[in-house]
């Protein structure tokens, strides 16, 4: 039955009233590293042995197939498993690693997106537009885009942006992807794709992702490599309960003038020097040092 407005209109102010973080916990950063770490593990399974005939195998795979970011296709792996496998196993074996990564992905983004530093988000129009159609159907929605060719990612985001219940979104899962996996197997069992197709299209998709990573990580000045070193930093600061980030004020005496902040002007103070900041930084060991003043 469709929601009237009022029903929605008080959905919506939940979502902007529901849990706020004002921290990540050490789970979200430890299970961010193992879905970081079976995405690399797969990446080398699949470089040893592509052809590999094992249901497990396919389960593992569709793991970091079907996190929230990826950039690991589950289309032509589905359809030459159809070649040779049970097509009912096939599809209950990659529906396991489904809900393996949506248990995942609830634990990790839905504190993500609901964290203070984030929030703001919601009160953009385009959201708040947007979350109001999603509200109306919320699981139907969410099974009618994991089941179609429709880029299902920005319906997990408002999912998660809601705190929308892990249980019924592991259930639209479920009902979603496990007729979309059967009939990409079916696909590869009545057709005569070659292999090698399958395994350039793999090729292309996983290029176009990395590609596409790319160009960000140039435009933010960030290289892969020292995004994976903040990523590890970030996990290991959160257990050893160190901050994330750590801003310097250099000097109160400041001339911005930013509309912000209170300080400016000629003021007494005492300045540290840099080899004081480096001992900081080298004792706290930030992920991010913001440098202002």
């Amino acid at each position: 039955m469709a929601r009237s407005a009022r029903e929605r209109e008080e959905s919506l102010r939940e979502t902007q009233a529901g849990p706020v973080y004002d921290r990540l916990g050490p789970k979200v950063w430890i299970l961010l590293g193992v879905m970081v770490l079976i995405g690399l593990v797969t990446t080398y399974l699949i470089l040893q042995d592509f052809r590999s005939e094992s249901y497990i195998y396919l389960a593992f795979y569709s793991i970091p197939a079907n996190a929230a970011i990826s950039f690991f296709p589950h289309e032509p792996v589905l359809i030459y498993f159809g070649k040779f496998a049970n097509l009912w196993l096939a599809a209950a074996a990659a529906t396991v690693g489904t809900v393996v990564a949506g248990v995942m992905d609830h634990t990790v983004f839905v504190p993500v997106l609901n964290h203070r530093t984030v929030v703001a988000y919601k009160d953009k129009k385009l959201y708040r537009r947007t979350i109001d159609y999603f509200l109306r159907y919320p699981f139907a929605t969410l099974v009618v885009a994991g089941f179609t060719p429709i880029p299902f990612f920005p319906f997990k985001f408002l999912s998660f942006s809601i705190h929308y219940p892990l249980k019924k979104y592991l259930a639209a899962l479920v009902v979603a992807r496990y007729p979309r996996y059967f009939l990409l197997a079916w696909l590869g069992a009545v057709t005569d794709i070659p292999n090698w197709l399958l395994f350039a299209a793999f090729l292309v998709v996983i290029n176009l992702y990395m590609i596409k990573a790319g160009r960000r990580g140039r435009a933010m000045n960030v290289s892969g490599r020292v995004g994976a070193q903040m990523a590890w930093r970030g996990m290991l600061n959160t257990i050893q309960n160190k901050p994330l980030t750590v801003s310097f004020e250099i000097t109160h005496a400041c001339t911005a003038n930013c509309w912000h902040c209170n300080w400016g002007g000629p003021i007494k103070e005492k300045r540290l020097e840099p080899a004081e900041y480096g001992a900081i930084s080298r004792d706290l060991k930030p992920v991010v040092v913001n440098v202002s003043g």
